[in-house]
């Protein structure tokens, strides 16, 4: 219920990969693992690294809410929709699904927050975005809350809500489990978007997955 949730998955990234609420530990792909901050934040690199969480860790609950903690490594400013976090797959009559998080979103980059779209059942498009983005070089937590079926998205950023800016809600709406969530990156775009880049290059203090929709509190 909205307010109410319950905590099912948390990567601290001390140091190692593990998961101790349900076993799904991480894997770390594309290089070395690397750490900083004295081994508490795993290190990408943008151009080949990112992390693995696993699959089926956010289509089995009827919403969720996913954190983010990290910190932007790139001096660059000119990078757009860029990947903190991505669950989502290949849908079974074809086409994508996902749920991303992303902190400079759009072809301009413009706003940190968060997508969803499936087109299984039916094609529908959700968007919550905060108007500013996650600077360079800065530290940041962003949190999105989703619940396909009631239509509702929002995110947060550093701990200040927004409402969606715009969400495609005329197909009323979806189950998470149409979500094909056989791939969940950190760093990394599951499918390759000439508007986007695959790779990020971030450091990542925490990820947390909530079954439920957390409030502002």
């Amino acid at each position: 219920s909205f307010g109410k949730a319950d905590l099912k998955y948390r990567w601290s990234f001390n140091g190692n990969l593990a998961e101790p609420y349900r076993g799904s530990n991480a894997t770390f792909v594309g290089g070395a693992e690397t750490y900083t901050g004295g081994s508490t934040r795993i290190s990408l690199d943008g151009v080949s690294t990112y992390v693995d969480l696993g699959s089926g860790l956010i289509s089995p609950w009827s919403n969720v809410t996913v954190q983010i903690f990290a910190a932007r490594t790139s001096s660059s400013t000119s990078p757009s929709n860029l990947t903190l976090v991505e669950f989502g797959g290949r849908n079974p009559s074809g086409g994508a699904g996902y749920l991303w998080l992303s902190h400079k979103i759009g072809s301009s980059g413009a706003f940190a927050g968060a997508q969803a779209a499936t087109n299984w059942p039916a094609s529908t498009n959700f968007w919550a975005a905060h108007t500013s983005t996650l600077g360079t070089l800065q530290y940041g937590h962003l949190a999105v809350a989703f619940d396909p079926l009631q239509n509702y998205m929002r995110c947060w950023l550093t701990n200040t809500p927004v409402t969606p800016l715009s969400a495609g809600l005329s197909n009323g709406g979806w189950s998470l489990s149409a979500l094909n969530d056989t791939n969940c990156f950190v760093g990394r775009k599951i499918f390759d978007h000439p508007l986007a880049n695959v790779f990020s290059q971030i450091d990542v203090d925490e990820v947390r997955i909530w079954e439920g929709v957390l409030d502002d509190a």
